[in-house]
């Protein structure tokens, strides 16, 4: 055993103290959470998404293996209708689609900026989660 839990086996004061520190190290963890969710949520242009991704964001590992695990199916279902040699561009237009709604409420759960709140919030939104998306993309790989 090592000897901090020894000392706070042997002494209940230190045991109280060690538990009151702890609780303020998880509460300020969790307020430090839910204000960086906060301000993904405010901001509202492609140069502060970028920043912010890459400071918060692109620093966890789990995050970026969640992207890669995106273009990569991405780049799965593309490899797939090139290989098959079917012609109907619809349906891969629709598979497409269909991956990029997915992509995209993973991008709100994940709390990326631009994609945590409604599309017409300003002009040029949709050109704005296009840019960061192909950051992303580039970032993440």
């Amino acid at each position: 055993m090592d000897p901090i839990s020894d000392i706070l086996r042997k002494d209940p004061v230190a045991l109280d103290e060690y538990r009151e520190l702890l609780e303020k190290k998880n509460s300020s963890k969790r307020a430090y959470d839910q204000y960086v969710s906060r301000v993904a949520s405010k901001i509202d242009n492609y140069e502060d998404a970028r920043r912010y991704t890459k400071c918060v964001l692109l620093v966890r590992e789990d995050f970026k293996q969640r992207i890669r695990s995106l273009v990569e199916e991405q780049e799965q279902l593309i490899q797939r209708w090139e290989k098959s040699g079917v012609q109907d561009d619809e349906q891969l237009m629709q598979e497409l689609e269909q991956l990029s709604k997915r992509a995209h409420g993973d991008f709100a759960s994940m709390r990326i900026p631009l994609f945590c709140h409604d599309s017409h919030r300003y002009k040029g939104m949709s050109v704005d989660r296009r840019r960061l998306i192909k950051y992303l993309q580039e970032s993440a790989i």
